[in-house]
C-alpha cells in the first residue's frame, strides 16, 4: 500500500482523478498493519519537517540579514532605543500586573478550598452527603406517618 500526500500548492484539482481518489478510499484496508500505517505517518511527518524548514529559509531570505555585531547596536539611533527600552519596561510592568492578579486568584481559590475542606471534615463528611442524607431520613419519617396515619383510620371504620 503506497501513501500519496498532495498538498494543495504542488497539485491542481485537475490532476487528481476520481479513479485515484477511490482507490485510495476503497484500497485493501483490511490489510494495513499498524507497522504500515507507522512507516506512513514518519514518511509524512519527515516531509512536512523538510517543507517547514524550506519555508522558514525562504522567509528568511526576504528580511535583510540581521546583523547583532557590537558595531550594529552602536549604530541604532538613541530615540529608538530610548522606545524599545519604554516599551519593554511596560511589558514588564504588565507582566507583573498579571502575575499578582494571578497570585491574588490563586490565594482565594486556595482559601475558598480550604473553606470547604474544613466544612466537610467537621461533619466528617461533604455537604451533599450530609444533606442527602437528611433528606433521605426526611422522606422515611413522612412516610411512615403518613402509614400509621392510614392504619388509623383503617383502624377507626366500622364494618
Amino acid at each position: 500500500m503506497t501513501v500519496t500526500i498532495f498538498s494543495i500548492n504542488d497539485l491542481n484539482a485537475s490532476d487528481i482523478s476520481a479513479t485515484e481518489i477511490m482507490e485510495a478510499t476503497n484500497g485493501n484496508q483490511n490489510q494495513t498493519t499498524v507497522g504500515k500505517l507507522m512507516e506512513a505517518y514518519e514518511e509524512c511527518t519527515s516531509s512536512l519537517r523538510k517543507s517547514q524548514s524550506h519555508r522558514r529559509a525562504l522567509s528568511l531570505k526576504k528580511i535583510s540579514p540581521a546583523n547583532f555585531t557590537k558595531e550594529a547596536r552602536l549604530q541604532v539611533p538613541e530615540v529608538v532605543l530610548q522606545q524599545i527600552f519604554s516599551l519593554n519596561k511596560l511589558d514588564v510592568e504588565l507582566y507583573k500586573y498579571a502575575e499578582d492578579i494571578f497570585q491574588q486568584q490563586r490565594k482565594n481559590l486556595m482559601q475558598k478550598s480550604v473553606e470547604v475542606d474544613t466544612f466537610s471534615s467537621s461533619f466528617g463528611a461533604p455537604l451533599w452527603k450530609v444533606l442527602s442524607l437528611g433528606m433521605t431520613v426526611l422522606l422515611l419519617v413522612v412516610l411512615l406517618f403518613l402509614l400509621l396515619n392510614a392504619r388509623r383510620r383503617r383502624s377507626k371504620v366500622k364494618v
